[in-house]
């Protein structure tokens, strides 16, 4: 008769949050990186909008992720994008469920974004085309579409304006930021601050570009365990 897996014996929890309008299945390469080693979770948001978002329906899943084992001992909290900042404020919120979080690229401050959509997308299918998987650039679309129709795409770019972390990245224990190198979406001049004004905040700069953890995610994966293993 096979050994009773114990709570002290079970793996740790790490649980993913998946950037705007995406879900688990868009990050597979990197967090199958991480499944021998943890119990990895996905924060994925129903996709069922409420009429107004709020901080609480992002935290939802990362509740449910968190109370599906009995022991609910503190996790490893991290978020990619949108989902960065989502990992960063459940942490400040909730510090007795966090042991430590790791934010890649989040959105940390108001800003006006200017996107140059013709770029992003030649920029994203050379990284899949060069260094990642190229049927799998192809399913995230199909993903991204069907979870962002009817709205709520909109309502989630309505919600990204209104993020600053400014209050809650003091009250952040054993955390850290990502940042690529070649970030295009978020503001380099915000990690900057991050690494001025709170300086317990670990702050680190990474290789790549703000969608290479979802399209070639080797470098994001190797920086992830570094920290995780520090």
């Amino acid at each position: 008769m096979p050994a009773q897996v114990t709570a002290r014996h079970r793996k740790q929890r790490f649980v993913f949050v998946p950037g705007l309008g995406t879900d688990g299945s868009v990050y597979k390469p990197f967090l199958d990186a991480f499944r021998s080693e943890y119990d990895v979770q996905s924060a994925d948001l129903a996709v069922r909008f409420p009429q107004k978002l709020s901080w609480q329906f992002f935290f939802s899943p990362i509740d449910r992720a968190i109370n599906r084992v009995t022991d609910q001992k503190p996790v490893i909290l991290i978020g990619h994008s949108m989902g960065g900042s989502v990992a960063l404020k459940y942490a400040a919120s909730h510090p007795g469920r966090v042991e430590r979080v790791i934010a890649i690229a989040p959105v940390l401050f108001p800003f006006k974004r200017v996107r140059h959509r013709t770029r992003e997308n030649l920029h994203n299918s050379l990284i899949s085309l060069t260094g990642g998987h190229p049927l799998h650039a192809l399913r995230i679309r199909g993903v991204i579409k069907r979870r962002t129709v009817g709205g709520r795409a909109r309502k989630l770019y309505d919600f990204v304006d209104t993020i600053d972390l400014a209050y809650d990245l003091p009250k952040l224990r054993q955390a850290a930021i990502l940042f690529p190198e070649h970030e295009e979406v978020t503001p380099r001049a915000h990690f900057e601050q991050v690494s001025q004004e709170f300086p317990k905040v670990r702050t680190v700069l990474v290789l790549g570009s703000h969608h290479n953890i979802a399209l070639a995610p080797k470098r994001v994966i190797e920086a992830v365990k570094k920290e995780l293993h520090a």
